[in-house]
């Protein structure tokens, strides 16, 4: 194929690809304006997880022992764990007052349980006795008081939960402001807490 050939296909080649954008480009022209804020839209995204916490937890256990009803000191255990929590808000508890054009955003918390990671625990035994009396139940019920303890840390912690309610505050923001303006229209919406 001589050079000049192959010139020409290229500058064919460029043709047929601008005629296919120009084509491409006028039929994403039809997205049709949306006249009206819907909250529904909204709020079917359910949940909205705005930040995600790992925690590195260590939970004590304590086993009291007695032997022939002699008290002997108790066998101490400490678990170690890795523990991951989810922070956001409920979507469908946002509002919406069409007079002022405020949405009102609810309060984060934690949504869900409290995940740990199974392969992360260490357990370490302290002052153990020969004749055990530790029992696996106890510890697995001790490992829940320990995530519903941890929870509440959480939930307590001002600094995580204002982190969280910022981030919130922020995606909706965005997400509103990107679909009004691939739409067409320029949002004038307040933002507020409930």
């Amino acid at each position: 194929m001589k050079y000049k050939d192959i010139k020409k296909a290229i500058k064919n080649y460029y043709v047929l690809l601008m005629i296919m954008l120009i084509t491409f480009i006028t039929s994403c022209n039809k997205i049709e304006n949306v006249k009206e804020f819907n909250l529904l839209d909204l709020q079917k995204i359910s949940v909205l997880n705005t930040l995600s916490c790992s925690f590195k937890n260590v939970l004590t256990y304590e086993v009291p022992n007695t032997v022939f009803g002699i008290s002997l000191p108790s066998e101490k255990y400490f678990l170690e764990y890795n523990a991951t929590v989810d922070i956001g808000i409920n979507m469908k508890e946002i509002e919406f007052d069409k007079e002022t054009k405020t949405i009102r955003i609810p309060k984060t918390k934690v949504m869900g349980n409290i995940n740990y990671d199974i392969n992360s625990m260490k357990f370490y035994g302290y002052k153990k006795l020969v004749l055990s009396n530790l029992n696996i139940n106890d510890i697995q019920e001790k490992l829940s008081e320990s995530l519903v303890e941890l929870k509440t840390k959480i939930e307590d912690n001002q600094s995580i939960m204002d982190k969280a309610q910022s981030l919130a505050l922020s995606q909706i923001e965005s997400l509103i402001n990107n679909v009004y303006t691939v739409a067409g229209m320029a949002p004038d919406f307040n933002y507020a807490l409930k």
